[in-house]
């Protein structure tokens, strides 16, 4: 549908130790993504995602990485795809970003949000 290439799957795990995210004001997401990407660069879009999350992935991630908020209620807009594509311009090789242009990021019938990179 969105013409995009087969994506890995963060699987998430049972965390018995939340008291860390809620002393550091992350969402339980935060922590595990930057286990799973491991130093890759990453995007990730998500409706709860703080300042708590963004000074976490720059203090504990050594790869790039994009956090991208969108309100729960408008979802993604063109300009969120734009943002993608600028940002994957940046992180891909010249060969790789050739072979997916045109493909996926740019829906017509999607629907906003404010990015941060670190």
């Amino acid at each position: 549908m969105l013409g995009l290439p087969v994506l890995a799957v963060v699987e998430w795990p049972e965390r018995a130790d939340y008291r860390i995210d809620e002393w550091f004001g992350l969402h339980w997401k935060t922590r595990t993504l930057v286990e799973w990407a491991a130093g890759r660069p990453f995007i990730w879009i998500d409706d709860e995602l703080g300042d708590g999350d963004q000074d976490w992935i720059s203090e504990h991630h050594r790869g790039r990485a994009l956090l991208h908020r969108v309100h729960p209620r408008i979802g993604l807009r063109h300009s969120d795809f734009a943002t993608f594509r600028q940002w994957l311009a940046t992180v891909l090789p010249l060969t790789q970003q050739n072979s997916t242009a045109g493909r996926g990021l740019g829906d017509p019938n999607s629907a906003g949000g404010d990015s941060s990179e670190r």
